[in-house]
């Protein structure tokens, strides 16, 4: 994983922010395949705790979504912090590759026919 990468080599920002964008993406990406429409980084952060995080699709332990990655701005890019902040991404997408292969494995198989024109 490059975020680890990046604090190995005492690059922390780098790799906090390397996480951060995984977070948008991931998020982006889960709101994508429920036909939810994904504009600003922090309008996909927030319809991300509204429409998966509130339907307990996705659970932040004592937080939401916003919180956990927002939290960049509590915190001063060190050590400590980089390397729970990139373990919590690590976490979050672990979750996300899990909710879109379980998503695929129960979508609807599409009749090809249905759709020729």
């Amino acid at each position: 994983n490059l975020a680890y990468e990046l604090i190995e080599e005492g690059k922390f920002p780098e790799a906090i922010y390397h996480a951060y964008g995984g977070f948008v993406i991931g998020a982006k990406a889960i709101l994508l395949s429920n036909d939810i429409e994904c504009n600003t980084q922090i309008k996909i952060i927030k319809d991300f705790d509204e429409k998966m995080v509130q339907q307990g699709h996705f659970t932040f332990e004592n937080t939401t979504f916003e919180e956990t990655v927002l939290d960049i701005q509590n915190h001063e890019p060190v050590l400590e912090f980089a390397k729970k902040y990139v373990s919590t991404f690590e976490s979050f997408l672990s979750k996300v590759i899990s909710f879109r292969k379980s998503a695929i494995e129960s979508d609807k198989i599409v009749v090809e026919a249905a759709y020729k024109a």
